[in-house]
C-alpha cells in the first residue's frame, strides 16, 4: 500500500468539481478531497469494470443503487453519493 506521501495529488479540474460539490452539500471539502485521495489515488486507481469496487469513491453495485449512484465513474454523482452516505450513516 503507498504511503498518503506517495499519492497523486489532485487534478485541478477534480479539485474544482469536488469543491463544487462540498460547498453545494455544505460538506468539508478537506473531507472530500481525502477519501478522494485515498479510494482512488486522485482517480488514477479507480478500479476496473470487473472489479467489485469502482469509480473515484469506490462504490460497490449495491451500495451505488442504494445511494441512487447511476454512474459510478462520473466523479460529481459520486461524490453527492458518498455525501449521502456519510450523512447517513451520521444520522443526518
Amino acid at each position: 500500500m503507498a504511503a498518503i506521501t506517495d499519492r497523486k495529488p489532485i487534478e485541478e479540474n477534480d479539485y474544482a468539481i469536488l469543491k463544487k460539490v462540498a460547498l453545494e452539500q455544505n460538506y468539508p471539502l478537506k473531507d472530500l478531497m481525502v477519501v478522494y485521495a485515498l479510494e482512488s489515488n486522485s482517480g488514477i486507481q479507480e478500479g476496473t469494470k470487473d472489479s467489485t469496487y469502482k469509480g473515484p469513491f469506490q462504490f460497490d453495485n449495491s451500495t451505488a443503487a442504494t445511494y441512487n449512484l447511476k454512474n459510478v465513474w462520473d466523479l460529481k454523482e459520486s461524490a453527492e453519493a458518498h455525501i449521502r452516505l456519510v450523512n447517513e450513516r451520521k444520522g443526518q
